[in-house]
């Protein structure tokens, strides 16, 4: 994402629609942090072509940028297939320890929880 950020076609509607996905739409679900809703997702897209019809510029000229993408670790249960495919993956590269290498927090949020989160 951070380079589709600086790709040289990257407009402004571009660069907040990639926030939107990633802030919002790809995210681990934990206790603290839920996926967006669709009713608030429609808003925020009927937003942004709002702009883009009052702005063309909005959604018609370049404009790259650096972009940095905070990372955050989540901690969470695997399910059986995860479980296993973690397993492989540790067989095949020796017992790997899979540290943060970005500094970030970590959260633990139950089956259950898990489970009423998935809803919408």
């Amino acid at each position: 994402m951070e380079r589709l950020h600086y790709n040289a076609a990257c407009t402004r509607y571009l660069h907040d629609l990639l926030v939107l996905i990633h802030d919002d739409m790809v995210v681990v679900v934990s206790p603290t942090k839920q996926r967006i809703r669709s009713a608030v997702l429609l808003s925020r897209v009927r937003a942004m072509d709002g702009k883009a019809r009052m702005d063309a510029g909005y959604i018609l000229e370049r404009q790259p940028r650096e972009f940095k993408i905070q990372r955050r670790a989540v901690e969470a249960a695997l399910n059986g297939k995860a479980r296993e495919t973690m397993t492989m993956l540790r067989l095949q590269l020796g017992e790997l320890a899979l540290l943060d290498k970005y500094s970030g927090t970590s959260e633990r949020m139950t089956t259950q929880e898990f489970a009423s989160a998935q809803g919408d």
